[in-house]
């Protein structure tokens, strides 16, 4: 194996809109066994070696486009506390902050934090009705077949709605099970 091929690996890995604690989780274990994010591609996740825990890696979903002006200077705001951006994936980005500069998160307090929740339940309850709507399209769709006979592509159209609407569903309600507890403890800090 080449030096470069020692010093940078690809791993491929799936995680879901609600799964980002998970997902960040993950990359931070990744950091302490001495490969540090690089690139994020949908699925796909570049690293480079690192000194074993050099870094911490943080992401958040922004409010719409990085590319908006007032995402870049949250982004820029970010930097400028020394973390480094490594990208973006749609409305996602990606930091990483050398641990010997002390502790970094992105959410000081509960309310950022769940500021941040509601805005990723809000998408996942959008997905969750546009599945839901799919649904319902293609159930009437095969209860409406008037010779009574379903073709294979319908009924393989239809498990697959139930399933992705099954596994949103259960995606989002663990973030309103999050977002509900997150209210609790600020409830309770009043």
């Amino acid at each position: 194996m080449s030096e470069a091929g020692k010093n940078r690996k690809t791993v491929w890995r799936v995680y879901w809109l609600w799964q980002y604690e998970e997902e960040e989780a993950w990359l931070n274990r990744m950091a302490a066994e001495g490969w540090v994010l690089e690139e994020v591609h949908f699925f796909r996740y570049v690293f480079t070696r690192c000194q074993p825990g050099e870094y911490t890696v943080r992401l958040e979903m922004m409010n719409g486009s990085p590319e908006k002006e007032e995402n870049q200077e949250y982004i820029w705001f970010v930097r400028g506390t020394g973390a480094e951006y490594v990208g973006k994936l749609k409305n996602w980005i990606y930091f990483r902050k050398k641990t010997v500069e002390g502790p970094f998160e992105l959410f000081s307090d509960l309310d950022s934090r769940l500021t941040h929740v509601e805005r990723v339940l809000w998408l996942a309850a959008t997905l969750l009705l546009v599945i839901a709507f799919g649904t319902m399209n293609m159930m009437v769709q095969v209860i409406s077949l008037r010779d009574g006979q379903m073709d294979n592509g319908n009924g393989f159209l239809l498990i697959l709605y139930l399933f992705m609407l099954l596994w949103i569903g259960r995606g989002t309600w663990k973030l309103w099970a999050l977002r509900k507890k997150l209210k609790e403890e600020r409830s309770l800090r009043e």
